[in-house]
């Protein structure tokens, strides 16, 4: 792989291949580090509920590290839950 910053001016380099089940990801972050992630291709990311928090918070165990600020604003919903 070339300089991840090529022409990039401190960019990402993002690749996504989706298939029936699973969405793989390839990342290449601006310092040439790269990144992987597997998830669902229904959009749906697994972890489990540790702990509720209060009323608008809750903490979940993730099988992969998010980046942080990565679900600001997304919806979350259990599973089979509608």
């Amino acid at each position: 792989m070339s300089d991840a910053t090529d022409g990039q001016k401190g960019g990402w380099l993002v690749w996504v291949d989706t298939g029936g089940t699973f969405t793989d990801c390839l990342a290449a972050d601006p310092h040439g580090r790269t990144h992987r992630f597997k998830v669902l291709s229904s959009s749906c990311l697994r972890g489990t509920l540790t702990a509720i928090d209060s009323p608008t918070e809750i903490a979940i165990k993730l099988p992969q590290p998010l980046i942080a600020g990565f679900a600001l604003g997304q919806q979350f919903r259990l599973l089979g839950q509608g």
